[in-house]
């Protein structure tokens, strides 16, 4: 019976050291998110829910075995795992949105391969906004049925290579004759045909600096890599 007892007194202080210690060593200090550019660190943190650990990184971990995002188009999946046990690491990878498109009802946010990822009746993310597509039907998963193919190439091409090269524009604007343009800020960005448009767009990053603060129009429809072919006219 002594015996007995002894091994339940054992067990029972096992278990309440245990417990002592992952309430005590497990307080999530940190919490590191990574990988996000258009989702908030708020949204992620309801993805993950945060609140309900109660400030335990190992609760949060085990609350994340598998995150569910299906909830978020904007998500492809999430992964968190522990550094140290005061340290948690949130590993975001967001759907590669590129652009926006916007219409009478609101915005279409698109992929690189001119899918609908989402739509909203507001602009929610920072991204270039497409203005003067036409758009036939919206399916989200589904590409977006535009009236005009080969533009909805070009624009999606075009809000790719602006967030490869990091160049923060405002609106993409389709022009009549398959003509493109930018706006950002006050400067006006003449792109003119899907010709050399990485190029162009490569050119514009070099020269995104330069351009703060100015109000005018930047004319690189006329690009062939030579400076000369690059005039900027103030308003």
């Amino acid at each position: 019976m002594k015996n007995k007892l002894a091994l339940l007194a054992f067990i029972l202080g096992f278990f309440i050291v245990a417990s002592v210690t992952v309430v005590v060593v497990f307080q999530t200090r940190s919490l590191q998110i990574e990988g996000t550019r258009m989702v908030s660190d708020d949204v992620i943190k309801k993805e993950i829910q945060y609140q309900k650990s109660s400030g335990n990184s190992l609760f949060l971990l085990l609350l994340n075995r598998k995150t569910d995002v299906s909830d978020n188009n904007m998500i492809d999946s999430i992964d968190v795992e522990l550094k140290n046990p005061w340290t948690v690491r949130v590993l975001v990878k967001e759907q590669q949105v590129v652009c926006s498109v916007a219409t009478g009802k609101g915005y279409i946010y698109l992929n690189s391969g001119g899918n609908v990822v989402s739509t909203s009746s507001s602009e929610d993310y920072d991204l270039p906004v497409v203005q003067g597509l036409e758009v036939n039907d919206v399916m989200i998963g589904m590409r977006l049925d535009a009236a005009d193919e080969n533009i909805l190439d070009d624009v999606v091409a075009i809000g790719e290579n602006l967030r490869e090269y990091e160049v923060a524009a405002d609106i993409i604007n389709v022009l009549e004759d398959d003509k493109y343009s930018l706006l950002i800020g006050n400067v006006t960005v003449m792109l003119g045909r899907n010709i050399y448009m990485e190029e162009k767009i490569s050119e514009l990053a070099n020269l995104q600096d330069q351009l703060e603060g100015l109000s005018g129009t930047l004319h690189l429809e006329n690009y062939d890599a030579s400076k000369e072919s690059i005039i900027f006219t103030k308003d």
